[in-house]
């Protein structure tokens, strides 16, 4: 019965065009993700390279990626999920995206091992 659910479910948010079409929570640095929505996996590429697969894909690369992280620390520093503008870097199927921060004294570097977010919206193939 569940299954069921989850196929109207899946039905649903693929024609509704607000509704987001992927999202997940996952630690950056690992290859698990913790909840999500149609997500298949994740590439750990090196230190804040990550690729993250979508089981149904888009029907282009021309959706939205919006990422966002958090780390539990009291510096001043910028933590940042973006997605890697690069040939290959977004196709329908996957995106590149890398996590890095940036500290008080503007020098950036990638980083891992903290919670990371992302979510999609655009039209499902």
């Amino acid at each position: 019965k569940m299954a069921l659910r989850g196929d109207l479910e899946t039905t649903r948010n693929r024609a509704d065009p607000s509704a987001a079409k992927a999202w997940c929570d996952f630690v950056s640095g690992t290859t698990t993700i913790d909840k999500s929505l149609n997500m298949g996996s994740i590439t750990d590429n090196g230190t804040g390279d990550i690729t993250l697969s979508y089981i149904n894909h888009f029907d282009s690369t021309n959706y939205i990626f919006n990422g966002s992280t958090y780390i539990n620390t009291s510096s001043a520093s910028t933590h940042q999920l973006n997605d890697i503008d690069a040939a290959g870097g977004r196709l329908a199927g996957s995106i590149r995206v890398e996590s890095f921060l940036t500290n008080t004294s503007n020098n950036r570097f990638n980083f891992e091992g903290y919670q990371a977010n992302a979510l999609f919206h655009g039209d499902l193939a």
